[in-house]
């Protein structure tokens, strides 16, 4: 493998990770703000 394959495979493995993290922090924030009992269904059951 030359330097240029390397360096593409290593710059997309870190940008890989970095938006895995990011996505998986916002996933968890969304998660910590809702309602213990709040599921969809429930929230529809609510609408009038």
């Amino acid at each position: 493998m030359d330097a240029d394959t390397l360096i593409v495979i290593g710059m997309a493995l870190a940008a890989v990770i970095c938006l895995g993290f990011g996505f998986q922090q916002l996933w968890s924030r969304c998660r910590e703000n809702r309602q213990p009992g709040e599921t969809k269904a429930h929230v529809e059951a609510k609408k009038p």
